[in-house]
């Protein structure tokens, strides 16, 4: 199944640590988070608390 087929709610809920009820329900946007496209209700508040692991390809 794909993210396109998938039901309410966002598509990793499942197997993220910092999901909420929400997450559950409401489909995030895709918005810019620095060099990256991001889908999170939670992104501003795990990078502001340092949660969020940065990457550099």
């Amino acid at each position: 199944m794909s993210a396109f087929e998938a039901g309410p709610g966002c598509v990793f809920t499942d197997r993220c640590a910092f999901a909420e009820n929400r997450c559950r329900t409401d489909r995030p946007r895709l918005e810019a988070h620095g060099t990256h496209l991001v889908a999170c209700h939670r992104v501003a508040e795990l990078a502001a608390a340092g949660t969020l692991l940065e990457t550099t390809s």
